[in-house]
């Protein structure tokens, strides 16, 4: 349900027969395609891999995404089964205190 709220959909169905063009901007879907592209051509997962997305809103929204090769019973790949985190609440966290470190260096070194 998560996917397709993402997606501005209202149930998972509704994105049936659906692209990452039909749903995402011409860049991120290009991004995204060519990483299952590679998946399905190599049969190598990726894992973990940090990845911008753009809500229904119009707003970014980071992903930690993993892409595996989905295999038939002869051990074909025939798709990929993909899973995608929203962290961006931990990315605006890890941003504000890099903020915060660096302002804390700053007064620290003007103190010596």
């Amino acid at each position: 349900m998560a996917v397709a709220k993402n997606a501005g959909a209202k149930t998972p169905g509704d994105l049936v027969g659906k692209t990452d063009f039909d749903l995402f901007p011409k860049e991120l879907a290009t991004n995204y395609y060519e990483d299952e592209q590679k998946v399905i051509r190599s049969g190598q997962a990726l894992l973990n891999r940090e990845e911008q997305c753009v809500d229904p809103h119009g707003n970014m929204r980071y992903l930690l995404t993993t892409k595996v090769p989905f295999r038939d019973e002869q051990g074909q790949i025939n798709g990929i089964v993909g899973v995608g985190r929203d962290i961006t609440k931990r990315r605006k966290i890890e941003e504000d205190l890099r903020e915060a470190e660096q302002r804390y260096r700053g007064m620290f070194e003007e103190t010596l």
